[in-house]
């Protein structure tokens, strides 16, 4: 993949410059640090800071939650990303950061919800977004919003498909694909039990609670 501004963002905000591996490793607890350095080394190749989206190189204004959006260039040496240790990884970084995994001729594009704490710090506050097999050269993301936090917005709206254009819009309606994937699973188990169930007033009986939960679904 090219990695002369492969996002089309603004020329002001192209930092290109690779990052060594332990710039991220190094900030984990003594007793991480070896499982993130080898994370790092065999699914790693390389790592670039392609941009640095903030305020002073959009000319947009500062948000109350996001200040600056880091985009890393990942190039990959392994198709399968563990996301527990992706995620790990990613909590290290005090910003909202924004992935660009190369991997094997196909691009992914990922991000962790984090959000500010009581305490001012950034945390996550949710599962990883992926957007698998982007094409580039269709510009998926825009710098779009008259602040950090819309551009911030319009991105998880992006990367999620949930097609949201605020982060409090974004919040509410993954809270709602939450529990809609509960549903499935609960709805899935229920009729694992009753292919199982022998006693014929206890199918019904549970028959009767899987249409209240295809009822929900709906909803």
């Amino acid at each position: 993949m090219n990695t002369n501004n492969p996002l089309n963002f603004p020329t002001s905000t192209i930092v290109e410059k690779n990052v060594p591996k332990n710039a991220f490793y190094k900030r984990a607890k003594a007793q991480r640090m070896t499982a993130l350095r080898t994370f790092l080394t065999e699914a790693f190749t390389h790592i670039l800071w392609l941009y640095k989206l903030h305020p002073s190189t959009l000319n947009i204004a500062d948000g109350q939650q996001v200040h600056e959006i880091d985009v890393f260039y990942c190039k990959m040496s392994t198709t399968h990303i563990d996301e527990r240790l992706l995620s790990e990884l990613d909590m290290l970084l005090p910003r909202h950061t924004l992935y660009i995994m190369d991997r094997d001729g196909s691009t992914d594009l990922m991000m962790f919800p984090k959000t500010i704490n009581a305490q001012g710090h950034i945390v996550q506050n949710g599962k990883m977004e992926t957007w698998t097999n982007v094409d580039l050269s269709a510009t998926p993301l825009t710098i779009t919003g008259h602040d950090m936090d819309m551009l911030y917005g319009n991105f998880l709206g992006k990367l999620s498909h949930l097609n949201t254009r605020t982060e409090a819009e974004y919040a509410k309606a993954a809270e709602q694909r939450q529990q809609q994937e509960l549903l499935k699973r609960q709805y899935a188990a229920l009729q694992k039990k009753i292919k199982n169930e022998k006693q014929f007033s206890r199918q019904l009986e549970m028959n009767r609670e899987l249409k209240a939960l295809k009822v929900k679904m709906t909803l």
